[in-house]
């Protein structure tokens, strides 16, 4: 991690000590008076994080804060101070890290081990979901429930639970020649917007409402008073939409309001930030990876991206330079996957392959 980029909390007793065996560090051969002080203008000197903070600032109240816990340290001036004492520093010394900019409750929890469960998160977002380019948001959205509380599962070892958001997303296909006038649901009526198709010129309306209860009843009235009846319901972990005019679709939207979170997942993941479908790549960490790691990963792929046709397994991403890490990745399973000319399609092609 960027060291003048992420603070760390270490555990309270740990923090204490480190900072009363600081001061005395500092202070030998001199007065005890001003040992804060001088620590702050060693510190000021060594530290890229404290380029932009004045020496009295730190000395003032920093040191302080940091001796009662009461404030994250700069990783950068950590490992100064460890340096300083001559301690090591462990991993288990420390209690939360969190991205500088970011407010105090997006600290996540510590240590941050590239396992099985960060294996299939990374993959799943790279493919499903997107980090917001200013970092308020992680974002997840999919039919499949199952798929979905694993999701959730995964992230609740890392922040805290008043960090996670959950919205249906519902979708409906409306005729061009009529306008939406409400939408009216069994607790009333909603806020909508009509906008086109990404691959066509149909229209659709759109809209979110909480996922308390699974099955829903939707009533789209529109301009000459006819109406488009829509139900929601779930059929063994998938949402399933109906509608009496043409297509419906809905799925739930799983948000991660942290920003520490999403920028480890930006370092550590190599999930890119923005629009990124084009630029996705298979990480180093998974190619490195022992081969339990591994197989959770191509899970997440064959959760978000795969289709099963003709004893025939497809997997369809922007990507060709992600499809070829993954065709290096199954490999190691023994599975001969081929790369479609021109497309960004992988396919496992004969029955013995689909049975791997």
């Amino acid at each position: 991690m960027p060291k003048d980029e992420f603070v760390i909390l270490l555990k309270p007793e740990i923090q204490k000590r480190l900072i009363v065996d600081a001061l005395k560090e500092i202070s030998k051969g001199n007065r005890s008076w001003g040992k804060c002080k001088r620590l702050a203008i060693f510190l000021h000197k060594k530290c890229k994080s404290f380029h932009n903070i004045k020496p009295n600032s730190l000395w003032d109240s920093y040191i302080f804060d940091w001796k009662s816990s009461k404030r994250y340290i700069p990783l950068d001036c950590v490992i100064e101070l460890y340096k300083l004492v001559n301690y090591d520093l462990c991993k288990d010394d420390v209690l939360l890290v969190k991205y500088k900019i970011s407010p105090n409750k997006s600290g996540v929890k510590f240590p941050f081990y590239y396992n099985e469960d960060l294996s299939f998160l990374g993959e799943a977002i790279k493919a499903d979901g997107h980090i917001r380019k200013n970092l308020v948001q992680v974002n997840i959205s999919n039919k499949n429930l199952i798929f979905l509380n694993k999701i959730e599962r995964i992230i609740k070892n890392y922040v805290q639970e008043n960090c996670i958001y959950k919205n249906l997303s519902i979708e409906i296909d409306i005729p061009k020649n009529k306008k939406v006038m409400e939408v009216i649901g069994e607790n009333g009526k909603f806020k909508f917007r009509i906008h086109k198709a990404s691959r066509s010129d149909k229209l659709k309306v759109s809209f979110y409402d909480s996922p308390d209860n699974l099955f829903k009843k939707y009533i789209i009235r529109l301009s000459d008073n006819s109406e488009i009846f829509v139900k929601v319901g779930d059929l063994n972990g998938e949402i399933i939409s109906k509608s009496s005019y043409k297509i419906a679709s809905t799925v739930l939207n799983l948000s991660i309001c942290n920003m520490t979170f999403a920028k480890l997942l930006n370092i550590l993941l190599e999930v890119p930030f923005g629009k990124k479908s084009d630029i996705i790549i298979m990480s180093d960490f998974l190619r490195k990876s022992p081969i339990s790691v591994k197989q959770e990963a191509v899970n997440a792929i064959l959760d978000t991206e795969a289709w099963i046709r003709n004893n025939r397994i497809r997997i369809g991403l922007n990507s060709r330079k992600y499809l070829e890490g993954l065709k290096d990745i199954l490999k190691d399973f023994d599975i001969d996957a081929s790369l479609e000319k021109g497309r960004s399609t992988l396919s496992i092609n004969s029955v013995i392959e689909l049975k791997k």
